[in-house]
Parts: C-alpha cells; sequence; structure tokens
C-alpha cells in the first residue's frame, strides 16, 4: 500500500458566488470547527500527507479560516489554496505574507463585471478586486494559477484571446455535472462548441494517440484517488475525491489506518474498472480526462460519452 502524500480539505461548501455551473448542490456553512479540522490534520500527517489542497465553497467564509491555515502551516505542510479571490482582507495577506501558501488558484468568472455579476448572481463582485487581489498575492512572491472553465453563460471567443493570454488565464473544457441532481448541465458547451473555441483562441489540444496501458503508473497520475491521496468533506468524510463521495469514512472517530485501506481497496477496484471498460483500450486514453469517478457521475454506471465525443471531436478537428 502507498504512503498518503497528500489531501484536499473541502473546509466549508457555502460561497459568496452563486455559480450555476458549480458541482456543490448543497452548500451550507455547517461543518467540522477548528480544533476538529486539527484533529483531521493531524491524522492524517500521521499517514504521511505533506502536501494539502485547502478548498471549499469559499474557504475564506470559514469563520476560523486564519486559525486553521496558520496551524497547517505550522505543521510543515505544504498548502494550495483554491478560492474566488474576492474576500481577501489585509488579514489575509499578512497571513500568507507570514505563512506563503505554495500556490493560489483562482476561478475567474467573466471578462469584466457585467458578467461576473450576472454569472455570480453577487451584484458586488468586482473583476477589478479580484485581479488587484491576485497582483498582491504575486507581489508577496506566491504562485498563481487563473482558470475559467466553458461556459454557455460566458461567451469565449477569438476577440477574447488577448484577455486570457495577457491575463495567463487557463481555460477548462470539462464542466463535471452536480454531485447529485446534474442539475448544472444546461451550461456545459457541445463537444463541437468547445472544439470551436480551442481553435479560436489557438489552444494546445489535450489529446493525443497512445493509450497508458494497465501496468503503466501514469493512470495515477490521471487518478491519484485512493492511491496516494485523498479528500475531505466539510464534516470530515473521506474519499478517493471530490468526485466519488459514495463511499465515505468517519476519519474524526474513525481509524486513520483502516480508513486509508479502504480508500486504497476502491482506488484498486477503480483501476481495474478502468481497464476492464472501452477506456482501458481507447488509444485517446492517455490525455483524456476520464476516469471511473466521471463516468459514475455522468451516467451512473461505467461510461462517459461526453468526454468521448469530446476527444473524438478534437482528433477529427486537430
Amino acid at each position: 500500500m502507498k504512503d498518503l502524500t497528500s489531501a484536499t480539505i473541502e473546509i466549508i461548501t457555502s460561497c459568496n458566488f452563486k455559480c450555476p455551473h458549480c458541482y456543490l448542490d448543497n452548500k451550507t456553512s455547517l461543518g467540522l470547527n477548528v480544533n476538529e479540522w486539527k484533529n483531521v490534520i493531524t491524522k492524517l500527517m500521521l499517514k504521511g500527507c505533506r502536501k494539502l489542497i485547502i478548498t471549499g465553497g469559499e474557504p475564506l467564509l470559514y469563520k476560523d479560516f486564519i486559525s486553521l491555515y496558520t496551524f497547517i502551516h505550522q505543521q510543515g505542510i505544504d498548502i494550495s489554496l483554491f478560492t474566488n479571490a474576492s474576500l481577501m482582507t489585509e488579514k489575509h495577506f499578512e497571513l500568507f505574507g507570514k505563512y506563503p501558501p505554495s500556490s493560489v488558484s483562482v476561478s475567474i468568472y467573466g471578462k469584466d463585471n457585467r458578467e461576473l455579476r450576472s454569472f455570480s448572481k453577487n451584484k458586488r463582485a468586482s473583476l477589478h478586486r479580484i485581479m488587484s487581489n491576485i497582483s498582491r498575492l504575486e507581489q508577496l512572491g506566491i504562485t498563481i494559477y487563473k482558470g475559467l472553465t466553458l461556459c454557455k453563460s460566458i461567451s469565449v471567443s477569438s476577440s477574447d484571446l488577448a484577455f486570457f493570454s495577457e491575463n495567463k488565464i487557463e481555460i477548462n473544457t470539462y464542466l463535471i455535472p452536480s454531485l447529485n441532481y446534474q442539475n448544472n448541465l444546461e451550461e456545459r458547451l457541445e463537444p463541437n462548441e468547445i472544439v470551436k473555441i480551442e481553435n479560436d483562441l489557438a489552444m494546445e489540444r489535450k489529446i493525443k494517440d497512445g493509450n497508458i496501458p494497465m501496468d503503466n503508473l501514469d493512470y495515477f497520475k490521471k487518478c491519484s484517488g485512493g492511491y496516494s491521496s485523498l479528500f475531505v468533506d466539510q464534516f470530515g468524510r473521506a474519499s478517493i475525491c471530490a468526485v466519488y463521495r459514495k463511499k465515505q469514512y468517519n476519519i474524526i472517530d474513525g481509524n486513520i489506518n483502516d480508513v486509508w485501506a479502504e480508500l486504497n481497496s476502491i482506488s484498486e477496484h477503480f483501476h481495474k474498472i478502468y481497464y476492464d471498460s472501452k477506456c482501458g483500450q481507447c488509444v485517446l486514453n492517455a490525455a483524456c480526462r476520464n476516469c471511473p469517478a466521471y463516468m459514475d457521475l455522468e451516467h451512473g454506471g461505467y461510461k462517459n460519452k461526453y468526454l468521448c465525443d469530446l476527444a473524438n471531436a478534437r482528433i477529427n478537428n486537430g
């Protein structure tokens, strides 16, 4: 069994933005208190975890964020923060100046205030403030990753190339279905629409010929869940990843060794399922994002027609 090296903690699911593409259905401020989270972190460290992603919801809404973040950093853990960067204050900049994260990933939801406010359902949202906060973080020497997920409500065309290039914004082409109800799929673009945008923006293709055989460890670069990483939701329930939550285990009350063994077993099961399916033999699987967790979320089974169609559309229009 491989050691646990990294984890993602979802410290809160509530958010100041109400984006229609979000995969979280039931958002709430309820969850573990800061001492319970410290207990979780301590248990993760006992299994070897030294890298942690802090996410939400919007993690800065967690009432004890500064205390929890400080504790994690003081344990010598490498921190990556996922945020919309709209709520940062001087206290946060002081915190990150003293205890810098290794990186901050910021989701961008529009090219101007009109688009941002319409998409986020937040009339006070300011793209200028978000970009200013990002600049402040960069001045502290923090690595920033900016990304935008393609959606129907955010128009993207060749005329936007300068905006994405100048601001170094990566484009995510896969809109994940919401966890329980798939009530966000009206925002998803069709594969041919995505390919057109990729062509308009001269984006590098994410698909190439050549498959990953079952004994190739590169598979675990695609899916490290339960193999070298895990996910913990706001109630302290561990799963192999944020997408697959059908089997969760309580870290607060449970033995971390037993929890990790269960997650490792799920990973092995998923590994076999992947290679027993058409994906395992597909010549496009080396760069395709599909995995058993996505398959299950898409159809409740082990197929993902959407990503298959996208992969083929890229090949046919490459």
